[in-house]
């Protein structure tokens, strides 16, 4: 009987010490579980959130040029106040002419100059790149490219934004070597035009454009980007993740005015108003749309570029109206 006694006094006091052993056990690995979990919590909370859309194309982003990687470029906030003046190179006398039709624009109250490289198709000025490629020389008729270097040289000189207006032509090689030439000349802009259908009502498909752009970068990494569209671009709402898309391989975005009137322009400020800010919009139009610009101002926006000049102000109607103020 004592033996026996002693071996359930000996299993009694054995199973409280099991219980608590697996207790302890227990209370460990629970708040090693609850430590690992608010950690990891911690990590969802801060971590960032993808927001953007689910990406329906299928889009090279690997382009690094200029500030530009993965289409994320820079936009410095100075492009919504560039006022750009054209600037008429045609009948050059020498280079103090040169400075004077530069210096008349500063003036006239703009802060950048507007060159037209293209027009009817056709350059404007005797590029070295277009005689590489055509293996013909260049018209002696049109603005020597010395001359335009010198423009150029003396606009940065004194601090005046320089952009160049050009429309893509039929042979995107021959476009990316005009382009290469622009920004060696010293362009501070290239605004790229010919593109105006690209996004319609129906949307559009962009691929194509942001090879173009990514294409020019390749050659122009010290020319900040501008591409032109139509103002039916920016009107449908079916166009913002494009719009989106687009101003993300851009310094900023263009807006082409020049076949709307002076009310056509108003009702478009009034309905894209936030465009103009977002996308640092520059509307380019004519000189001869003499209502424009007040439109322009009347609305709060600050910035246009000129791809025509200014019709110069008759003497006998300013003579007129001199003497009757």
């Amino acid at each position: 009987m004592k033996k026996r006694y002693r071996s359930y006094t000996a299993k009694k006091y054995k199973l409280p010490k099991r219980i608590l052993f697996f207790a302890v056990c227990a209370i460990i690995i629970f708040l090693f579980a609850l430590i690992v979990g608010n950690n990891l919590k911690k990590q969802m909370e801060n971590a960032p959130i993808d927001r953007e859309p689910v990406e329906t194309q299928d889009f090279e982003e690997n382009q690094t040029s200029n500030g530009i990687e993965n289409g994320n470029s820079t936009h410095p906030e100075n492009k919504a106040t560039v006022k750009a003046g054209y600037l008429n190179l045609s009948e050059i006398v020498d280079q103090k002419d040169i400075q004077q039709r530069i210096d008349q624009l500063v003036l006239d109250g703009f802060n950048a100059l507007s060159f037209v490289a293209i027009e009817n198709d056709k350059l404007t000025y005797a590029s070295a790149a277009l005689e590489e490629y055509s293996r013909l020389p260049a018209s002696s008729e049109i603005v020597s490219l010395q001359d335009l270097t010198d423009a150029i040289a003396y606009a940065n000189e004194k601090n005046i934004t320089t952009s160049a207006f050009y429309c893509k032509g039929s042979d995107d090689v021959l476009d990316v070597m005009i382009c290469s030439e622009l920004s060696q000349i010293g362009f501070d802009e290239i605004i790229i035009s010919g593109f105006e259908d690209l996004l319609t009502e129906n949307g559009g498909e962009i691929t194509p454009c942001i090879s173009y752009i990514k294409n020019i970068r390749t050659v122009a990494a010290s020319s900040h980007i501008s591409l032109c569209l139509a103002p039916s671009a920016y009107t449908y709402a079916r166009n913002s993740y494009q719009i989106e898309k687009l101003f993300t391989y851009t310094e900023f975005l263009s807006i082409n005015v020049t076949s709307l009137d002076s009310e056509k322009v108003s009702e478009l400020c009034d309905n894209i108003s936030g465009s103009f800010s977002t996308y640092m919009l520059r509307p380019v139009t004519n000189g001869d749309a003499v209502e424009i610009p007040a439109v322009l101002s009347e609305k709060g926006i600050s910035t246009i570029q000129y791809i025509s000049p200014i019709p110069e102000a008759d003497p006998e109607t300013s003579d007129t109206t001199t003497e009757e103020q």
